[in-house]
């Protein structure tokens, strides 16, 4: 949990948060166990991530950073807008798209107005994907994730097992 925080990532925050709800409603959905019981240890253990930012003294940085999340203009003039532009691409190159590693040129003559910065990435893996794998190679990802959360599901319905359930909690 600290680790994040002080990451200043935004989506790391959000994927953890979004992580957690889920862990705990797929144990309980899987194991029929209370939801209340494991939410109190996610903010037993969230409580001592907050605590240990706090000790540290960089709870300013990580609530300034963290406020942005609710700031619609600034998402809107940066990544949001960017990622219309790239998908713009997609048409063109919607098979196979532009080439693994090639994200940063294909993107370009899409762009409908200087942003001042040159992207390399797009910083968000699944329209990357699209684009330089087209849909094959978002596809080929997507697929994959699927099949370990089946995997995982099935652990954690099936296993009685500690051993087997932590592997489940994993995937």
């Amino acid at each position: 949990m600290a680790g994040v925080l002080c990451s200043l990532s935004r989506g790391a925050l959000l994927a953890m948060v979004g992580a957690m709800l889920i862990t705990a409603f797929v144990l309980t959905v899987a194991q029929g166990k209370k939801l209340l019981g494991r939410l109190v240890w996610l903010s037993l253990s969230s409580g001592a991530g907050v605590f240990l930012v706090l000790w540290i003294g960089f709870q300013g940085q990580v609530l300034d950073r963290a406020s942005t999340l609710l700031d619609t203009e600034k998402a809107a003039a940066g990544r949001i807008t960017h990622w219309q532009h790239a998908l713009a691409s997609v048409p063109d190159f919607w098979k196979t798209g532009g080439g693994l590693g090639t994200y940063r040129y294909i993107y370009a003559p899409y762009q409908e107005q200087p942003a001042g910065v040159w992207f390399y990435h797009a910083e968000n893996n699944y329209v990357e994907m699209l684009v330089e794998g087209g849909v094959i190679g978002l596809v080929l990802p997507l697929s994959a994730i699927a099949l370990i959360a089946l995997a995982a599901w099935r652990l954690l319905v099936v296993s009685d097992d500690l051993a087997l359930t932590a592997l489940g909690i994993v995937g």
